[in-house]
This record gives C-alpha cells, structure tokens and sequence, in this order.
C-alpha cells in the first residue's frame, strides 16, 4: 500500500531516534488448500477458472528474468543428470536414470506446446481457501510466484492436477473437476501379490505329485497346496 506521497515505502525514527523503513501490505483472508476441509469439487473447478484466467492476464507480460535459468523449468528439467552420481543407494540411481531417459524422450514434445509465462507452482499451500458469508469454500488468492517463468501452457494444470489429486478416493474425477483443455490418461501401476513373474495366481491351475489338479483361488492357500 502506497504511502500519502506515493512511495512504496517511507523511513520513521524508532524510540531511540534510528530510522526504520515501514511498508505496509494487505492481507489475503483464507489457509492454504492442502489444510483446508473438506475440499469439495467445486474448489477444484474454481481453481480451473482462476488459472485460465491467470495464465490469460500473463500472455503479455514481458520480463527478462522470465528467460532465466531455474530449476523448475520443466523443458530443461536434464540438469539432474550431473547430479544423479550424489545418489548413493544403486537401486534409486537405477531408478532415476530410467525417469530422466523418459524425460529425454518427451523433452521435445514438451518444447514445441505454446509457451507462455505461467505460474509453474500451483501446489496445494499455494493456493488460499476461506468461506464466504454462506460458508461456501472459494479460492481467495494464489502464493508464492517466485517460480514464474516461461514455459509449457499445459504444464500449469499438469502441475495443478497432480495436487488436487492427492489424497482423493477418485483422482480422475477431482482432475476432471479443473476442465483442462486436454485429454488426460491415468495409469495406475497396479500389480497382483506376487514376488516375480512365475509366482502362482488365481486362476492358476496346478498339478500335484500325484497327478491331482488344483486350481489356486487364493494366493493364500499355500499350507492347503503343501497337504494335497
């Protein structure tokens, strides 16, 4: 908030007569997203709403620092490949290689989305909640644009869906919810209880020593297997 003259700022001696610089700032109401309860959808779809709209306003803005080199910019995320020697535990090297070849491989299609200058953080305590005077949730601000920059469109609902998804009993649907103008496909690595390829499921049928069949409808039959 401007001072009386203007300024951004003004300098005030203190009770022992230094100068103190005073700024005042305004306050948004609300608590970040992530501490918020309970988070209907309709947050969701109102976050949606805020982001077009954001990311509309900043088609324009110009700034040099927008070309600057940080590590959340998401089309030159190849920077961890120097780093991957600190990862000590072989496995989660391992891991991390097969995540940044992928990358690699997506790299180029990620580049050629439109670009523009977009928010490229909206993560649940970046986002504020309060209630309005009927006790309705609604989104009262956005935080922390300190990672503003240029980059991928479609990465900012990317990075808004993965949020808004977490801890949700349906997280297509709380996606759905944002509107996203692309399609979304959800790939759920999901594996039976089994510890390698060959272990026996259900459905499977096996032959005793004594040339009995069994078929396996619990994987957790196995002393019942042993005495037949």
């Amino acid at each position: 908030v401007a001072t009386l003259k203007g300024a951004q700022w003004c300098a005030r001696p203190d009770e022992t007569g230094q100068d103190r610089l005073l700024w005042l700032l305004t306050e948004l109401e609300g608590v970040e997203y992530a501490r918020f309860r309970p988070q209907p959808l309709e947050l969701a779809r109102e976050l949606g709403g805020h982001l077009a709209r954001l990311d509309g306003a900043l088609r324009e803005f110009a700034h040099p620092q927008l070309e600057r080199e940080l590590k959340w910019d998401l089309c030159k995320a190849e920077w961890i490949a120097d780093h991957l020697r600190e990862i000590t535990d072989v496995a989660r090297r391992a891991l991390l290689q097969e995540v940044l070849h992928d990358y690699r491989a997506l790299q180029p299609s990620l580049r050629a989305e439109r670009q523009s200058p977009i928010h490229n953080d909206v993560n649940d305590y970046n986002v504020l909640v309060a209630a309005d005077a009927n006790g309705s949730p609604r989104i009262t601000g956005l935080l922390d644009f300190g990672d503003l920059t240029t980059g991928p469109v479609v990465a900012e609902i990317a990075i808004a869906a993965a949020y808004v998804a977490l801890d949700r009993d349906d997280p297509m649907q709380a996606i759905a919810a944002l509107k996203p103008k692309v399609d979304v496909v959800a790939i759920a690595p999901c594996t039976e209880n089994m510890p390698g390829g060959g272990a026996t499921k259900p459905g499977d049928v096996v032959t005793a020593m004594n040339g009995r069949t069994i078929e396996v409808i619990n994987t957790d039959a196995e002393g019942r297997l042993v005495l037949a």
